[in-house]
């Protein structure tokens, strides 16, 4: 009799285990009323590596970019050039980039990386008349043509500052000293500074080193960039906090945009037929995204009187939630049946709902 009571005993607990976690998990699923997922299970794609050659091809005209080293951020700097309309072509045959005018070398120039023939090239090209845009010249020969004598690396620099006298800073913020900050004391990263400059500084690290120089070689020109641009545009376009900005929002920061928008400039004042794409709408000076993050009590309430102005105003934003199916601390309070049916109030006004996820 003890041990069928015993038997009874451990299976009543264990059927109450059972039920105590049945609740536990249906509490934390949403479920609204009328709305069900998909019936069927995901299917999650294989990871496929994007191919540098999708990024080939194309005119002379355009910006060639020498990729040496595939391990490295180049698809941040894809992404970058096509966002500011910058025409380019990809490749790693340095013969087919001297054909273009303007020749971008990335990620690092070094006889580590590149063949004694293709480093020869490349010296070259500039007394031609070409434009050789370089980021971390790192040796092959290239150092005193590029102005400078060697490149010294350090963690300790954070930001690179170009000077308010610089014609390009000039004509897209006016006196407004431009600097890209690309690491922080908690989150150093890597940069190299050219040492004993012989050509024209054109941008400074916070320690007085030089960041980008630009030397006259016979009838062309040289610049040598000690920053990764693609690794730094990773870090913007994966939107990381990753200590690249002074400040969380409301603060106009275009360190990035300080870069491309030289390398869009240095493209089109050495290509003759330089062309590129407009990044505003025609006949507007601006172009503008109004996004906006739900993500807590009172920004439900908020959105709707947002989405209603916009709407009067002829114009439409994103609405960002979060996309989820178990409940946590952080949403409880708005991510419910109530705010669901304000979600679908403003897409009954005609904006944009999307993941915050």
């Amino acid at each position: 009799m003890p041990r069928l009571f015993k038997s009874t005993s451990g299976l009543v607990l264990f059927v109450l285990l059972l039920v105590a976690l049945w609740h536990f998990l249906d509490d934390s699923v949403f479920r609204f009323p009328g709305l069900s997922g998909p019936p069927l299970p995901s299917a999650i794609q294989a990871e496929k590596p994007t191919s540098t050659q999708a990024f080939g091809g194309g005119a002379k005209s355009r910006l060639a970019v020498l990729l040496t080293d595939r391990d490295s951020s180049w698809l941040g700097l894809v992404h970058g050039l096509k966002s500011f309309g910058i025409p380019f072509t990809l490749t790693e045959d340095y013969q087919e980039a001297l054909k273009h005018q303007v020749v971008m070398v990335y990620p690092v120039v070094s006889g580590k990386v590149m063949t004694p023939e293709a480093l020869s090239a490349l010296a070259a090209f500039p007394a031609k008349g070409g434009t050789l845009v370089a980021t971390h010249v790192l040796g092959g020969g290239l150092n005193e043509l590029s102005g400078f004598s060697q490149a010294v690396p350090s963690t300790a620099r954070s930001r690179m500052r170009f000077g308010a006298n610089n014609a390009f800073v000039k004509r897209y913020f006016g006196t407004i000293e431009q600097s890209t900050q690309f690491g922080s004391a908690q989150q150093p990263r890597g940069s190299y500074a050219y040492a004993n400059p012989t050509g024209t500084v054109l941008a400074q690290y916070e320690d007085g080193t030089a960041a980008l120089i630009t030397r006259d070689v016979g009838q062309g020109r040289t610049y040598a960039l000690g920053l990764d641009i693609g690794a730094l545009s990773l870090l913007g376009q994966n939107n990381r906090q990753e200590g690249v900005n002074t400040s969380y929002v409301n603060t106009f920061e275009p360190g990035l945009d300080t870069l491309y928008l030289w390398l869009r400039d240095i493209y089109q004042q050495h290509e003759p037929d330089a062309v590129v794409l407009g990044t505003v709408p025609d006949g507007k000076r601006l172009s503008i995204l109004l996004t906006h993050d739900i993500d807590f009590t009172r920004s439900v309430n908020n959105a709707l009187a947002y989405a209603q102005f916009q709407k009067e105003q002829g114009v439409a934003g994103t609405y960002f939630i979060q996309t989820k199916y178990v409940r946590d601390w952080n949403d409880d309070v708005f991510f419910n049946t109530a705010g669901a049916a304000k979600v679908s109030q403003l897409k009954d006004m005609g904006m944009e709902v999307a993941s915050h996820s």
